[in-house]
């Protein structure tokens, strides 16, 4: 069965994967959904930096010994761009789920400084607070640019857990080089109801970086809470375009 290690965007923790994973495991997957540094239940400021997040997942990757499927919501796509530069030959596909999609030389504020991510709620809704520097999103705002699409029980429970973002991943521009990932490897799945990662954003970075194949879900920033099902059902039928599991 497939392995899929599935990283969390901003603002927010491994809790966000929750639905999803127990959807995956139900029909027997290997599923890792570890906390970025800063985040979730490892909530600390000190030398959270976009080095570290990547550190953080390629541990998990290192688990397997083979292979993963890499999947990552808004933040999380700068990561897992990084990680696969790093360590192309742990990556069995990139699935970038209303992710940020970067080319070389791109950090996480770049893009939501195009044009296409003028409708943005999410960086343009945070104030800064502290030393070192966190965002932080009030439960208005939070609800508005991450769980517009949630069910009311659903959107209590995650505002009970969003937490604030250290900011040093969100400014650090990914390096690439010759080792950006390739198209083959990467597929998309556009959120159509983000009010954090516009759709219109969405469209412009797979123009910019191909992509083997996209998917769309009817969903808001955060489908893996509001529409696991349909999570679920992309990543089971990408793990199926990879072939069988080596034994």
């Amino acid at each position: 069965m497939a392995t899929f290690v599935l990283v969390h965007g901003a603002f927010v923790g491994s809790w966000i994967w929750e639905p999803v994973v127990e959807l995956l495991e139900r029909d027997g997957a290997t599923v890792r959904a570890p906390d970025l540094p800063g985040s979730g239940e490892d909530f600390a400021r000190d030398e959270v930096t976009l080095d570290a997040c990547v550190e953080r997942v390629a541990s998990q990757i290192d688990r397997f010994g083979e292979p993963a499927i890499v999947a990552a919501q808004g933040l999380g796509g700068i990561v897992i761009t990084q990680l696969a530069a790093r360590v192309p030959e742990a990556i069995g596909r990139l699935v970038y789920i209303s992710g940020y999609l970067p080319r070389d030389g791109q950090s996480m504020l770049d893009l939501t400084r195009l044009p296409e991510a003028a409708d943005e709620e999410l960086e343009s809704s945070m104030t800064i607070d502290g030393q070192p520097a966190v965002g932080v999103l009030s439960r208005r705002a939070a609800s508005r640019a991450l769980f517009n699409a949630a069910s009311s029980s659903q959107l209590r429970w995650a505002l009970d857990r969003v937490r604030p973002q250290p900011l040093a991943p969100l400014g650090t521009p990914v390096v690439l080089g010759r080792a950006e990932p390739s198209p083959s490897a990467r597929v998309y799945v556009y959120c159509l109801k983000d009010h954090a990662v516009p759709l219109a954003l969405q469209r412009r970075m797979v123009a910019e970086n191909a992509c083997a194949s996209t998917h769309e879900i009817d969903a808001d920033h955060c489908p893996s809470l509001s529409r696991p099902h349909s999570v679920a059902r992309i990543l089971t039928t990408v793990a199926g375009q990879l072939g069988p599991r080596r034994a």
